[in-house]
């Protein structure tokens, strides 16, 4: 119960404030007026926004570092369009609307709360990759036009693996890119199916894994071995 009501507390927070903690911030206003050279380094992010607001402090974090150009956000599992939504307006109120994002496929949403041992709803406890995103962050973007960030990609007859090779090619200098996945490694191996050679080009690109140990099979070893390097981490 007490991880529900700080999770929802904490959200509520940050919602009721519109999510400007750092949107106001002079860091990430310069980093819209930067160029997209000078040494930055290409970072384009697969999310899932399952349960609370990881992928949202992560992207925040992005948004602030000054050796960082966010090039691209996938939004993957479950209802990706509400969660376009949710990731299009964040990064709107972090003066970030020139971020694309991107809408994965559409499918069924796993539950986000589910009934403890008490009957007190709480957080699910099993990860799951098509979880809603938080109930919270869905009502307060139902309402965000997104048409316009849609339009960027051709939504819907667009293939969103295409735009995120698009991405990592659009970088001027030839350094090493980022690929950050904050999910499942299934759009990643994806992205490999469509241009196996992807991450040798340019400058070459890294591949920062959080759920690579829960992936099935070799998809892991194969996104890892196919990067100019790898990082693994549980959270």
């Amino acid at each position: 119960g007490n991880r529900c009501n700080n999770a929802v507390g904490t959200m509520g927070y940050l919602i009721e404030e519109d999510l400007c903690t750092v949107s106001t911030t002079e860091t990430v206003q310069k980093q819209r007026a930067a160029p997209s050279s000078s040494g930055r380094t290409c970072v384009v992010v697969d999310c899932e926004l399952a349960n609370c607001l990881g992928d949202l402090w992560a992207i925040a974090y992005l948004l602030s570092a000054p050796n960082v150009d966010l090039r691209y956000v996938l939004a993957t599992g479950g209802d990706t369009r509400a969660k376009l939504r949710v990731i299009s307006k964040f990064l709107a109120h972090c003066g970030r609307a020139d971020v694309e994002v991107g809408a994965g496929p559409t499918g069924p949403s796993e539950p986000w709360l589910e009934a403890g041992d008490d009957g007190v709803l709480q957080p699910c406890s099993q990860y799951h990759p098509r979880c809603g995103p938080n109930p919270l962050l869905r009502d307060w973007a139902k309402k965000f036009d997104d048409r316009q960030q849609l339009a960027r990609g051709g939504y819907p007859a667009y293939d969103p693996i295409v735009r995120l090779r698009d991405a990592l090619d659009s970088r001027v200098d030839d350094t090493e890119a980022v690929v950050l996945c904050l999910g499942s490694l299934e759009n990643v191996e994806r992205l490999l199916d469509l241009d196996e050679d992807v991450f040798a080009r340019r400058g070459g690109a890294r591949v920062a894994a959080v759920r690579a140990l829960d992936e099935p099979g070799d998809r892991a070893k194969r996104v890892l071995s196919a990067a100019s390097s790898g990082l693994v981490a549980r959270r």
